[in-house]
């Protein structure tokens, strides 16, 4: 993660596990999730196992058994705001997320 500039704050959308909902699934060597850190509260784990723009991609941790995601707020999309995007969530978090769901 970046350091902290002095006098500027942080623009990092986070959401707890509860309130998240999986919009669509992305797959690891999309480069637009590559070296994202997850958007739920208390996870650093990265988004995508591709950080080598060479390479073609890298499975995920062998515990996970889906792959990362883009995550909704529920709140967000219960209550019709135009944009209930909040960012991504490692595949781990979203295996979390899927198991809630049922």
């Amino acid at each position: 993660m970046m350091p902290k500039l002095p006098g500027r704050k942080s623009t990092r959308k986070t959401i707890a596990s509860e309130h998240a909902a999986v919009a669509s699934f992305l797959m690891p060597w999309e480069d637009r999730v590559a070296e994202r850190t997850c958007c739920i509260e208390g996870c650093l784990h990265l988004c995508s196992g591709r950080t080598d723009p060479t390479e073609k991609w890298k499975p995920y941790e062998p515990c996970a058994r889906s792959n990362a995601a883009v995550i909704y707020d529920e709140r967000l999309i219960e209550s019709h705001k135009p944009d209930p995007f909040v960012g991504f969530a490692c595949p781990h978090c979203v295996d979390e997320i899927l198991d809630r769901a049922g």
